[in-house]
């Protein structure tokens, strides 16, 4: 244990800490302030700081030296770092500068009366806050004295610091921040809080107010991006001046160790007033910063105004760059966004203006308001300049100087983008949940490509990583920057599911493919020259005398790879597994082992963050190569709808996703990209693209159009038959000498009955995959009637529907209340006419309860016979009557059915997949209703083509009000009779769809399979209603079309 001593010694650590740690940074002298106190940086600060102080205006003026010229008239240098004349900066150049500057300055504001060039007056015309980005395009312009690494001598200019690069290296190879292109492009993020300092002229009486007596401090970010040299790349600097508001001007400098910019920029400024008001601003300011640096505690030795921006992490390491003081010129507010027609608008209206956007209250704004100016950067050792391009020196089709928005304006931009990308989210959820919705059985999750869902969820992942890092350091765009990760977030789920859903389904199907590939392996690495097998076989023992000829290989039966028969096959070939009688064991090949989905997953989000990296990292690329690179990623990431072209194709399947599934997802996401290659004014400022966007739009149109012709003319259109194997759906049509593995119903898996010898050839590779049912011509009469039991026992259990029996009314449209309600009309007249007392009128809810799946004319007949009981010497209706209202009922229906019919939610969409999965199969209609009204009904909803003959070309349309010799109504089995030996099919080769208890039953007595549909019903009468439709029969019952084709397979599966 530590002694006693030694605890008093760690509490004595911990208490000076502490009283360190949270002691006043303003208070008296500690322990650790003499260290801090005598920084060396600090104090060259403060020598700096003292002489921007004592300077006056005229001390720092570095004309050049001419011959008999005064001793007033001599160049004048300021004791700063850079400001020396052994310095070697090119100072001879200032003169030019400040007349750029007040070039452009003359150029949005002329000279007023008094003729002096920087006083425009005391009038505001510009944003007094110019908080804001603006961007634009810049031209390069070389000084009048060439400057390069070998003109500096680091060392004296700075001295004890130790540079990363030589002083000899020329400044294009050694020095950062050099632009040597002549033109390019800047993104310049000004702020200036309204908290900061600002200084105001004290005036005397009568004196007027000069437009550089007032002066606020303001700070800039600037990417510059050189956009010629083959070595073109950006850089960003941060740049700290001065703002004068009224004159509408800002000159900022950068400040390092080889030159202390901030301190000599007042010298930079165009005249006195100028000099002074920005003089007396930094004397406060700095002074503020040093102060704070003096009494932390912790302050290092860091520059406060370091040009390096804080991002790129490189404050801390010395290296020489090209410097630069900027100048920059605020152009006026356009009198049209302050809502008056006169030019010469009031101080006080843009003072609302800017409060309105800072503080909104809802008042009435003219036009967006822009943020625009000039530019001139000069670089004072590096000597070149860099001007916005612009008018007067360039028309304005070639550049507007600099333009761009106020923060304010920009922030609600954003907003307004990022609540709209999530709504384009949602709705891609909400195609994405209609799709899982329709492919929710093996058949429909087979046809979907895995990466062409991978592809859009990728995306969407990306989405949520990337709002979700701006979430964590968002505050005014917390909550859309929110609402956008959480639909990201739920996109991105919900997809992980289905392409979950689409991996487990599709995973026998590569179990298939790597089986063949194992096959195809081991076939290569067993063949030997045929010298070396007749050398190998003289040395083997004779076989026995029992043992039987070769098997020669035999089409094996398909089974479809909707489940994994791999493990149905593994569980039943286990010893005692088997039902019937095995022969000897042999060893097939080992099951491959699948990659997981959870390694799947990793490989994405590997994937992603690689383009992350790699995104972030092509910021500081040359233009053209950022631009080949962002090109290249959207053109990757729309062509989703590539993959799944192919898989139509190799399955020879016609369409996977519903049509409303593909065109939404493309335009869905092809809006963000609009919105950045055709809005000039986007949130990332990235110059427009009309012509490449155009080529992505027609790249989807062309996917979707491909997926068109694939969905009408068939999925090989156009590709030559020899290319490709042919299939059926998706089952590849098996041969000989290409094997696809197939397999027996549970119970059934056997091998052959003989036994093997010692020199049979080895089984096949695919053998736990595929049994023969022929023996070959050396078969015996016992295996001959042992195989042909087998066939019998596999038919029974693998049952084949060829054709579909549907009913009309309310199961493919939903005419059920539309005819009842006008039902009801005629037999009030009828019971009017017949003078039969009714208690209430007939309504068409009364008769769809009563007389659901009666023809009018079993209504009649039922109400003939309840009216002569409840109502003795009632006369009643007679026969032929019945058939005149029949036919009158007839009319008044389709009239009404012509003007409202709809079909059943989901029957369109379920009838053309099963059109699609199961080729050769007939539909037909078999229903109560007249032929007339059936006629109707199909092509008001636009069905016919469904059920028409394809030989023949009729209507496959069976009334039991018309088809029949005597007109009867369901649940009378005879139109379901009727209907069958019309198509020549037997009741097992058929299912039929009914959505009541008589139509249930007139199927289920003619031997049909009925499925039940309670669709039509209230959603708490389908309870009530499936159960009916069981007692009358139905063996399965759905409650929307989307389950038909899992009905369907279920009933051919035998599960039902």
């Amino acid at each position: 244990m530590p002694s006693s001593r030694e605890n008093a010694r760690l509490w004595l650590l911990l208490f000076i800490f502490f009283l360190t740690l949270f002691s006043r940074s303003d208070g008296p002298s500690s322990i650790l302030s003499s260290t801090f106190g005598n920084d060396p940086g600090l104090v060259q600060l403060r020598e700096a700081h003292g002489i921007l102080n004592s300077t006056t205006w005229g001390a720092f003026v570095p004309n050049e030296v001419k011959e008999h010229s005064p001793p007033w008239d001599s160049p004048r240098f300021l004791n700063l770092t850079g400001f020396r004349s052994t310095d070697g900066f090119a100072w001879k150049d200032l003169t030019y500068f400040k007349n750029r500057c007040t070039q452009w300055s003359n150029h949005v504001y002329p000279p007023d009366s008094s003729g002096i060039s920087w006083n425009h007056g005391p009038e505001k015309k510009t944003w007094q806050n110019a908080t804001g980005t603006v961007h634009g395009k810049w031209v390069r312009r070389k000084g009048s004295v060439p400057r390069t690494a070998a003109s500096y001598n680091l060392t004296a200019i700075a001295p004890g610091v130790d540079w990363a690069f030589e002083e000899e290296h020329d400044i294009t190879d050694g020095w950062a921040w050099n632009v040597t292109g002549n033109h390019g492009t800047i993104l310049l993020r000004l702020h200036e809080d309204d908290s900061d300092v600002v200084y105001t002229e004290p005036l005397e009486d009568g004196e007027q107010l000069h437009s550089a007596s007032v002066a606020r401090e303001i700070s800039a970010v600037a990417n510059i991006q050189d956009e010629e040299t083959a070595t073109a790349s950006s850089f960003a600097l941060r740049l700290y001046g001065v703002h004068w508001p009224r004159q509408g001007s800002i000159l900022l400098t950068t400040t390092s160790e080889k030159f202390a910019g901030i301190f000599g920029l007042p010298h930079l400024s165009p005249d006195p007033e100028f000099f002074h008001s920005s003089q007396m601003l930094l004397n406060r300011t700095i002074d503020a910063v040093l102060r704070r640096r003096e009494r932390s505690r912790f302050s290092g030795s860091s520059n406060p105004w370091t040009a390096v921006v804080e991002e790129d992490g490189l404050d801390d390491v010395p290296i020489p760059r090209c410097e630069y003081i900027m100048y920059l010129q605020l152009h006026p507010i356009h009198y049209n966004v302050l809502g008056d027609d006169n030019p010469n608008h009031s101080p006080l209206e843009i003072d609302k203006l800017e409060r309105e956007l800072r503080f909104p209250t809802g008042a009435p704004r003219w036009g967006v308001p822009e943020l625009r100016m000039s530019m001139v950067a000069w670089s004072p050792d590096c000597s070149y300049y860099l001007e916005s391009k612009g008018p007067p020196l360039f028309p304005s089709v070639e550049g507007e100087h600099l333009v761009g928005v106020k923060s304010e304006i920009l922030l609600a931009r954003i907003k307004l983008w990022m609540f709209g990308f999530a709504a384009i989210l949602m709705g891609q959820l909400w195609l994405l949940q209609g799709q899982m919705k329709e492919s929710n059985t093996p058949s429909t999750l087979g046809r979907i490509n895995f990466y062409t869902v991978a592809t859009m969820l990728m995306a969407d992942g990306l989405v949520f990583v990337c709002s979700s890092a701006w979430s964590l350091s968002a505050t005014n765009t917390f909550l859309p920057s929110l609402m956008l990760t959480f639909a990201a977030f739920m996109s991105m789920t919900i997809g992980a599911g289905f392409l979950s859903e689409i991996y487990k389904n599709q995973e026998p199907e590569r179990r298939r493919e790597q089986q063949q590939q194992q096959q195809q392996q081991q076939r290569t690495n067993n063949a030997q020259p045929t010298a070396v097998n007749q050398s190998s076989s003289s040395g083997r023992l004779p076989a026995p005398v029992t043992a039987g000829p070769v098997r020669p290989l035999s089409p094996p039966i398909i089974i479809p790879s909707d489940q994994d028969i791999d493990a149905e096959i593994a569980a039943n070939s286990s010893p005692g597994a088997s039902t019937l009688p095995t022969g000897a064991t042999t060893t097939g090949p080992s099951r491959p082992r699948l990659s997981s989905f959870a390694s799947i997953t990793g490989t994405f989000v590997f994937s992603g963050i690689l383009i992350l990296i790699i995104t972030a990292s092509s910021l500081s690329w040359p233009p053209r190569a950022r631009a080949i690179y962002l090109n290249i990623i959207s053109f990757t990431y729309l062509s989703m709808w590539v993959p799944q072209i192919r898989r139509n194709i190799l399955r020879n399947s016609r369409r996977a996703f519903a049509w409303r599934f593909v065109i939404g997802q493309s335009v869905l996401r092809l809006l963000p990209f609009a919105y950045f290659y055709l809005v000039r004014d986007n949130i990332l400022f990235v110059e427009p693209d009309i012509t490449v966007f155009g080529l992505l739009c027609a790249w989807v149109w062309i996917q979707i159009f491909v997926l068109g012709v694939q969905d009408v003319l068939g999925p090989r259109a156009g590709i030559p038959a020899n290319w490709l194997p042919p299939v059926w759906e998706y089952h590849p049509v098996l041969r000989e000498d290409n094997l696809e593995a197939g397999g027996l119903p549970i119970g059934l898996v056997a091998s052959s009955s003989g036994s093997t010898s010692g020199d049979s050839a080895p089984p096949s590779p695919s053998a736990d995959r595929k049994r023969s049912w022929s023996l070959g011509a050396d078969e015996t009469p016992e295996d001959g009637a042992r195989r042909r039991e087998r066939e019998k026992e596999f038919q029974r259990h693998a049952p084949q529907i060829t054709t579909l029996l549907l009913d009309c009314d309310n199961t493919l449209v939903l005419s059920e209340e539309l005819a009842f309600a006008a039902c009801a009309d005629l037999l009030n007249e009828i019971a009017s006419s017949k003078f039969v007392p009714l208690g209430q009128p007939f309504t068409g809810e009364q008769l769809v309860v009563e007389f659901v799946g009666q023809n009018f004319r079993g209504m009649l007949h039922t109400l003939r016979a309840r009216w002569q009981q409840e109502h003795p010497g009632y006369e009643g209706l007679t026969d032929d009557e019945i058939e005149t209202y029949v036919k009158l009922e007839e009319d008044k229906v389709i009239e009404r059915l012509k003007r409202d019919l709809v079909p059943c939610v989901g029957a369109e969409e379920a009838l053309k997949r099963v059109r699609e999965n199961r080729e050769g199969i007939k539909m037909a209609v078999v229903s109560s209703s007249a032929l007339r009204r059936l006629k109707a009904s199909i092509e008001k909803v636009g069905f016919e083509r469904f059920f028409k003959d394809v030989e023949t070309g009729e209507q496959l349309l069976f009334s039991a009000a018309s088809s029949l010799p005597k007109p009867t109504s369901k649940p009378d089995p005879a139109i379901y009779l009727y209907a069958m030996e019309k198509l020549g099919i037997k009741p097992e080769e058929c299912v039929a769809v009914e959505d009541s208890k008589s139509g249930t039953l007139s199927g289920t007595r003619a031997g049909i399979k009925v499925i039940g549909y309670v669709g039509p019903y209230k959603a708490e009468e389908r309870e009530h209603m499936a159960k009916v439709l069981r007692e009358a029969g139905a063996i399965i019952v759905m409650e929307d079309w989307a389950e038909f084709e899992e009905c369907l397979a279920k009933i051919e599966s035998g599960s039902v």
